[in-house]
């Protein structure tokens, strides 16, 4: 079982190249996947919006904090505002498939949100979310 205060943002941090992108990601934790997806704020990323939250469900689940293409230190990703979701979207799908996770819940703020709204309707992969709250409903995982 993880310890909230032996997580580091150092400790933690991981990358994974999904499709033609490097993700960078914090992991702690075993068990059923819980992938946040920060919002699109300046300076967002994974532990900016999610380093409160890391340590309790690392201890029940294997928790994830991705950076989005274009924040944190994933790579950039020149893109039009109007295709975002999308490129999120398969980033999500990409980089899921690179871990190994079939099925996963997804807990998505303001812009991951919209990325795990778009995973599941867009790219018909609902069938690999077991729930996609977004904040401030983080009450509902399987």
């Amino acid at each position: 079982m993880a310890t909230t205060t032996a997580l580091t943002e150092e400790g933690t941090s991981k990358y994974a190249q999904a499709g033609d992108l490097k993700i960078h990601y914090n992991e702690a934790g075993t068990g059923d996947a819980v992938v946040m997806l920060h919002g699109g704020g300046p300076g967002a990323s994974g532990w900016s919006n999610y380093v409160t939250n890391f340590g309790p469900f690392s201890e029940r689940y294997r928790t994830i904090l991705m950076d989005m293409p274009g924040y944190g230190k994933s790579d950039p990703k020149e893109m039009h505002e109007d295709y975002r979701n999308r490129i999120n979207a398969k980033a999500l799908r990409d980089f899921l498939d690179t871990l190994g996770i079939k099925k996963a819940n997804v807990i998505g703020n303001s812009m991951g949100g919209a990325t795990a709204a778009t995973f599941a309707i867009a790219t018909l992969h609902v069938g690999r979310l077991c729930a996609f709250p977004t904040i401030p409903c983080l009450h509902r995982l399987c």
